[in-house]
């Protein structure tokens, strides 16, 4: 990807932004959030489903 303003709004009710996300990012912020979710009081569940392609 380019360097440059990746952010555009086609009209008032649209606003878009393009950016590069990696899976070790991606894999690093969910395992954060299940860390913070098992120190929570309450219970947590996680739910796969099949993405409809």
């Amino acid at each position: 990807m380019f360097k440059g303003v990746s952010e555009m709004m086609p009209d008032p009710d649209m606003a878009l932004f393009v950016r590069k996300i990696t899976s070790h990012g991606s894999m690093r912020i969910c395992s954060e959030a299940f860390k913070l979710a098992m120190q929570r009081k309450k219970r947590w569940r996680q739910f796969t489903r099949p993405i409809p392609f």
